[in-house]
């Protein structure tokens, strides 16, 4: 009889651990969705609803890491058990999100964590990452907004390119600064020397000695994008 039972207990207990998994998403989002909340509270909120999604809630607890800030509660012990995603949008790396068990646990499928709880962590990663990137446009867009009259259109774009793909925005000052030159504007001849760089910097011969690298002349033409 118990044989006979056996799988019936082991859908009701998976089936238990993944409602537990949607009520923490769930309650992720919850948080996530409230309004006027300082940046820290929305962490800290994370923090109290993300172990809630996980099998030994009671022995869990979370991390959060964003550009070098750490957030963790009050009684978080680093311990050997954790597992961990990294909070990114559009290739742009934000930080981690880590979650700790406080004691040792059986050995399942990374640790003492399940697979389940694997994807859990990356669905949570992702989600955070997305609330990241949104507030980050939506701060940019009230900065712009209030900057907008004393600025031509164009300028306010190549702001929000600065401040969201630091390598294109390079590469565009980097074309323009050539198409400069190429059309005999003088002071062009000035910023190429201020670079430490050459015009058409792709047509330089490769084993030219002196001869800045790539990064080298895109980080100048960052420095010196919206000079150009």
């Amino acid at each position: 009889m118990p044989t006979q039972n056996k799988p019936i207990e082991i859908i009701v207990k998976s089936l238990e651990e993944r409602a537990k998994e949607l009520a923490c998403l769930y309650s992720i989002e919850e948080v996530l969705h409230q309004k006027d909340l300082a940046f820290e509270e929305y962490i800290y909120h994370l923090l109290e609803k993300i172990p809630l999604g996980f099998q030994n809630t009671d022995y869990c607890r979370a991390k959060i890491i964003i550009e070098d800030v750490v957030y963790q509660p009050t009684d978080f012990v680093e311990t050997p058990w954790f597992i961990r995603a990294d909070i990114q949008e559009y290739d742009e790396l934000y930080g981690t999100v880590s979650v700790y068990y406080t004691r040792e646990f059986p050995l399942a499928f990374e640790g003492p964590f399940l697979s389940d709880e694997r994807r859990l962590i990356n669905t949570i990663a992702d989600r955070v990452g997305h609330f990241l990137f949104y507030s980050k446009m939506k701060e940019i867009y009230a900065d712009n907004n209030e900057n907008e009259q004393s600025k031509p259109e164009w300028m306010i774009v190549l702001d929000m390119l600065r401040k969201t793909d630091q390598n294109l925005f390079s590469v565009l000052s980097r074309k323009m600064l050539n198409h400069l030159f190429c059309k005999g504007i003088d002071e062009s001849r000035q910023l190429f020397v201020r670079l430490g760089s050459t015009a058409d910097f792709d047509a330089i011969v490769s084993g030219e000695v002196n001869r800045p690298s790539k990064k080298q002349v895109l980080q100048q033409s960052f420095k010196f994008g919206l000079e150009i």
